[in-house]
């Protein structure tokens, strides 16, 4: 199998690390935009790219996540009343009050 690293130095001439020529390859502007001018067109660019999901697949580099559910979201909130003793640092006082929340479930 032929590494990114090998194309881009001995065939290519361009000295990069592999991360480095994976990021040119991913790197939509060579499509061209308001400020660069086209290098390569879409299907050659859509084309590597599937390529390289191809390989990443195949070599397990990507990984799918499995479904996740979490439960519903409590809807229904109150807060008990303040005592007059409200912490002076931020951190403490965002704490103070966030444990002043209740659930009414």
């Amino acid at each position: 199998m032929i590494t990114l690293h090998t194309v881009a130095g001995e065939q290519a001439g361009i000295d990069k690390t592999h991360s480095v020529m994976g990021r040119i390859l991913k790197n939509v502007n060579y499509l061209g935009n308001d400020t660069y001018p086209a290098i390569i067109d879409k299907e050659i660019f859509d084309k590597a790219e599937e390529v390289r999901d191809k390989r990443a697949k195949d070599l397990g580099r990507v990984v799918e996540l499995a479904a996740f559910t979490s439960p519903p979201p409590k809807e229904r909130f109150k807060m008990r009343k303040a005592d007059n003793k409200m912490p002076v640092d931020p951190f403490a006082k965002a704490e103070y009050l966030y444990s002043l929340i209740e659930s009414e479930e």
